[in-house]
C-alpha cells in the first residue's frame, strides 16, 4: 500500500492553508496497491525454462486495477478547502528477475489464463532462458509496478497530475528439463 507523506505550507498571503496535508490525505485515502502477481505456471510450482509464462494481477480488488476516487475535505472544519483525487492503473512493468533481460511491460492487467488456453500465447508474458538455481534461495525475485496516473482537484478546479508507482515482489522458482536419449542395442 503507497503511504504518501507532506509538510505544512503557508497558502496565499501567508494565511494557513491545509491544501497540501488534504491532497495527501486524499491520495492515501486511494488505496492504491501493487499488482497481485499471478503467473501461469503458478507461482507455487515454478515456471520452466522455454515455457512462456503467462502474466497478470488478480483484480478483485479495484485497489489493485481499477479507477479510484477519494476526497479529503476541511470544510467541517470551517475551512473552504477540499481535496477530489482520481487514479487509473496505466501499466504494469513485470521484472522477471532474470540478469541482462528486460522488464515486460503491459498496458492491462494481463489476461488470465485458464484450462485449454496452452495454444494462446499471452502478450503479456515472459520466456525464461535460465534455470533460477544460481539464484539466491533458487528463485527469480519477480517485481510488479503498477503505474498509477494521479489527478486532482483543488476546491472543485483541476489543479495537476502526476504518475505514482506502487509494488509487488515474490519469488519464482524456475527448473528445466532435461531429456536423455538411450540408444538400444
Amino acid at each position: 500500500s503507497l503511504v504518501v507523506l507532506a509538510t505544512r505550507r503557508e497558502g496565499v498571503g501567508g494565511a494557513a492553508t491545509r491544501l497540501g496535508e488534504l491532497w495527501v490525505e486524499a491520495v492515501n485515502g486511494l488505496g492504491l496497491l501493487g499488482p497481485a502477481i499471478t503467473t501461469a505456471p503458478p507461482l507455487s510450482t515454478g515456471g520452466l525454462v522455454g515455457l512462456r509464462t503467462w502474466l497478470w494481477t488478480g483484480r478483485s480488488s479495484p485497489n489493485v486495477w481499477g479507477v479510484l476516487t477519494a476526497t479529503a475535505d476541511a470544510r467541517p472544519e470551517g475551512l473552504d478547502e477540499w481535496v477530489d483525487v482520481r487514479a487509473e492503473p496505466i501499466t504494469i512493468g513485470w521484472d522477471m528477475g532474470e540478469p541482462d533481460r528486460a522488464p515486460v511491460t503491459c498496458d492491462h492487467p494481463g489476461e488470465e489464463y485458464r484450462q485449454g488456453m496452452q495454444q494462446h500465447s499471452p502478450d503479456c508474458g515472459f520466456t525464461y532462458h535460465q534455470p533460477s538455481r544460481t539464484m539466491p534461495d533458487g528463485t527469480y525475485p519477480v517485481t510488479a509496478i503498477t503505474t498509477w496516473r494521479v489527478q486532482w482537484w483543488v476546491n472543485g478546479a483541476w489543479d495537476g497530475q502526476l504518475d505514482l508507482q506502487v509494488g509487488s515482489t515474490a519469488p519464482y522458482r524456475v527448473d528445466e528439463v532435461q531429456v536423455l536419449v538411450g540408444r538400444d542395442g
